[in-house]
């Protein structure tokens, strides 16, 4: 059995995050090697996101927002929805949605350069 694919994708601001993301899920996609891909981004951004990645490559990403998961509340919105943009902080502070993810092959993380840590000495 194959190890589930899995990217982390982490720049600064203007550094053609989403391009370079949707070249590589475009490719992945093509090739059969992706089924699901979870892309975590700002909340400033998701809508962004789903707008390039559906101009430019024809992915349709849904996004995951909290009356989406009140919706699918007797589901797990997950299993429907195998492209999906969803916020930080929507996955950050919600356990249940922390339990219902199921493994994704592919995870893109938007602009957190100060989310890295600050120590020069530090080769993360």
């Amino acid at each position: 059995m194959r190890q589930p694919l899995r990217f982390l994708l982490v720049d600064d601001p203007g550094a053609g995050k989403t391009i370079m993301a949707g070249l590589l899920i475009k490719e992945l996609v093509v090739r059969g090697d992706v089924q699901r891909c979870l892309i975590v981004s700002p909340g400033s951004l998701v809508e962004q996101w789903q707008d390039e990645l559906h101009e430019r490559f024809h992915l349709p990403f849904d996004i995951l927002t909290h009356e989406a998961l009140e919706a699918a509340r007797t589901g797990n919105w997950f299993q429907k929805h195998p492209l999906t943009i969803a916020r930080l902080d929507t996955l950050a502070r919600n356990d249940a949605v922390q339990t219902k993810m199921v493994v994704w092959a592919a995870m893109n993380v938007g602009a957190f350069s100060n989310a890295l840590p600050s120590n020069p000495k530090c080769r993360c």
